[in-house]
């Protein structure tokens, strides 16, 4: 019980800390015209969109360690996701992102592949992260098997699968937050079927997962193509995964993904196959 309310009480103080530094985020994230929150390759201008987040993401990642040593690798790892969905809840919607790329004159495609590089960005401070965690802040899954177990690639392959089309299953509105939550939500689900089926797999391999099925969606999108993408957002047929931005995958990601590995926890016992032994929930 103690334990529990100790990870409570981090993540709230973490969270007040992390707002003010999420809205600053909010606004350097612009497109030049009023759109806040705009991926990192349409912010105008670019060089200063970059600058402010390397430095939210370090402002991110002090408190997201700080929550980590409090608590555990995994709570530390949603509190880091949480920081960002601060920032993509708040960002501006898919269908005024795509009317800012009519305006520019932009090709709908070319556009997407620059959302599948940029996924790969915001990846980066997040793999950074997990192994500052693993190295630095307590583990609550000790008999957890190698990354590289047979099991845990199983997994991760399972994950992605999972992610993929519950997150198609999931994004079916223009709405911020329904995208941001769905998200959030499609990768809890994925990551926690995941875990119930492999109990000892790494967790930490896992939070690949929101970049790649966020590479996926911007892949898709792009090879599917759509010159009327607007028409077909308003008509409910625009494809589903579109309406997945870069940091709403890696932000939303990796918060569920944390949230996922935690739902297994409360649903069946870790169990060491080799062993036999059961750690206790």
């Amino acid at each position: 019980m103690f334990n529990v309310l100790k990870q409570w009480v981090a993540v709230v103080a973490g969270g007040m800390l992390a707002w003010p530094v999420a809205t600053w985020a909010l606004h350097g994230l612009n497109t030049g015209d009023g759109r806040l929150g705009a991926p990192l390759t349409l912010a105008d201008p670019f060089l200063s969109a970059l600058g402010v987040s390397l430095a939210a993401a370090l402002a991110f990642a002090i408190i997201s360690l700080v929550v980590g040593q409090v608590t555990n690798r995994y709570t530390g790892m949603l509190m880091y996701g949480l920081c960002w969905v601060i920032v993509a809840r708040q960002g501006t919607p898919i269908d005024s992102i795509l009317r800012h790329v009519d305006d520019l004159g932009g090709a709908f495609g070319r556009t997407y592949w620059l959302f599948a590089v940029e996924t790969l960005f915001w990846s980066v401070p997040v793999a950074a992260m997990m192994i500052l965690h693993v190295r630095l802040s307590p583990n609550q899954y000790p008999l957890q098997e190698n990354r590289f177990s047979p099991a845990s690639i199983k997994a991760l392959v399972c994950n992605i699968v999972l992610g993929v089309a519950l997150g198609w299953v999931f994004l079916r509105t223009e709405d911020k937050g329904q995208t941001v939550f769905g998200f959030s939500a499609s990768c809890a689900l994925a990551t926690m079927v995941t875990r119930l089926i492999w109990p000892s797999c790494n967790a930490s391999i896992l939070f690949v997962v929101p970049a790649a099925v966020g590479v996926v969606a911007a892949i898709s999108t792009a090879v599917l193509g759509s010159s009327d993408a607007v028409a077909r957002l308003a008509a409910g047929s625009f494809w589903a995964l579109g309406r997945l931005m870069p940091l709403d995958a890696i932000a939303a990601g990796t918060f569920g993904t944390a949230i996922g590995i935690g739902l297994a926890r409360s649903f069946g016992a870790e169990h060491h196959p080799a062993t036999g032994e059961v750690a206790p929930a």
